[in-house]
C-alpha cells in the first residue's frame, strides 16, 4: 500500500508546482483530508487521465500482440521430422492459449 501511495503522489506531484507530499497522498487516500484545494484536484484528474492513457496504449498493444500469435500459430507449417513437428504444434498451442489470456485480459473478444 505504501508503494502504491508513492507512485500515486509522484503522478501527482508532476502536475502541481510544489510535490505532493506522501503524507498529503495518504491522507487524501484515507479519506482523512479536511480539503482538497483545486489545484490538487485537477492534479489528481490529470494524472489519472495519463494513466488510462497509458493503460488503454498497453491494451491497444496487448490486442495487436494477441492477433500476431494467431496469426503465426495459423501458419506453423508441420515438418519432417515428427519431433520438430511435435514441437512446431507444442508451440502452436501455446500461442494460441497466450493469445486467448491476452485477449480475456484486454476484454477483447
Amino acid at each position: 500500500m505504501k508503494a502504491a501511495i508513492t507512485r500515486a503522489s509522484r503522478a501527482v506531484s508532476a502536475f502541481l508546482q510544489e510535490p505532493m507530499s506522501y503524507g498529503r497522498a495518504e491522507d487524501i487516500w484515507r479519506r482523512e483530508a479536511r480539503r482538497i484545494d483545486a489545484a490538487e484536484m485537477d492534479a489528481l484528474r490529470a494524472a489519472h487521465e495519463r494513466r488510462n492513457r497509458v493503460l488503454r496504449e498497453e491494451i491497444r498493444a496487448a490486442s495487436i500482440l494477441a492477433d500476431r500469435l494467431e496469426r503465426l500459430a495459423a501458419s506453423a507449417r508441420p515438418a519432417t521430422d515428427p519431433a520438430l513437428d511435435a514441437e512446431i504444434r507444442a508451440a502452436s498451442r501455446q500461442a494460441q492459449r497466450t493469445a486467448r489470456a491476452l485477449r480475456s485480459l484486454t476484454g477483447a473478444a
